[in-house]
């Protein structure tokens, strides 16, 4: 998963990259092109992230969960700043 995601996440990159380029050529059709492709990529992360949000929220509706008290902090030795 980890190798997957990155490399959507640098084609994102190099994508972003030839759109600047293309923009200060003044290019319109590969401009075009461009914002199509980042369009797509963009659609495509969003549903990588909408299966983990997914996939939180079936372990969460687990009924064996307690409930979080409203003052609790996550302790300091986890070194997780909120």
């Amino acid at each position: 998963m980890n190798e997957k995601f990155q490399t959507r996440l640098n084609f994102l990159n190099q994508t972003i990259f030839f759109l600047d380029n293309v923009h200060s050529e003044k290019d319109e059709l590969a401009m075009q092109t461009a914002l199509l492709i980042l369009r797509a990529q963009s659609m495509g992360l969003a549903d990588f992230f909408n299966a983990i949000v997914n996939d939180i929220e079936s372990i969460l509706n687990k009924p064996k969960w307690i409930e979080i008290p409203e003052d609790y902090k996550i302790p300091k030795h986890y070194n997780f700043n909120e």
